[in-house]
């Protein structure tokens, strides 16, 4: 499975393989309240990525590092891609595209003893302004 984060339009992480950047990520419809009335209206759109940080992706990823210590243009469109391989074809799983959304939290963390322990951790949200989304797929078979 291979994933691209596309962030406004100066920032691209992508997996080149199956084994790339990411090792992993979660889209969340986070209901935020427990009260069933306030549920529709408080919800917010959610991602996390987690992955490794290599000479191949860490200056997008020095990008990102910045964008989330900014205090102004904090808010951006990202489009994330989801591709897998179907019958020898890469399909796209899973297509988001997303308004207004900012970074909650971005984390990278340094092993001296394995370099390959060297990972980052990014979770983003949809402002409540963003309404805008588009999520789109590529599979259709399943799909009624």
């Amino acid at each position: 499975m291979k994933i691209t984060l596309k962030i406004g339009d100066d920032i691209v992480v992508q997996d080149a393989t199956d084994n790339g950047v990411f090792e992993s990520f979660t889209y969340k419809l986070n209901s935020i309240q427990d009260d069933l009335e306030e549920r529709d209206e408080k919800a917010r759109n959610e991602f996390t990525f987690t992955g490794k940080i290599t000479n191949e992706n860490s200056a997008s990823l020095y990008k990102i590092l910045l964008w989330s210590m900014e205090r102004e243009n904090t808010r951006r469109t990202i489009e994330i891609k989801v591709v897998d391989s179907v019958n020898n074809k890469d399909k796209a799983l899973r297509i988001f595209k997303f308004s207004e959304v900012f970074c909650i939290d971005y984390s990278e963390t340094y092993s001296k003893e394995n370099k390959s322990k060297t990972k980052f951790e990014l979770f983003l949200a949809q402002s409540p302004q963003g309404k805008k989304h588009e999520v789109t797929t590529e599979i259709t078979d399943d799909i009624d």
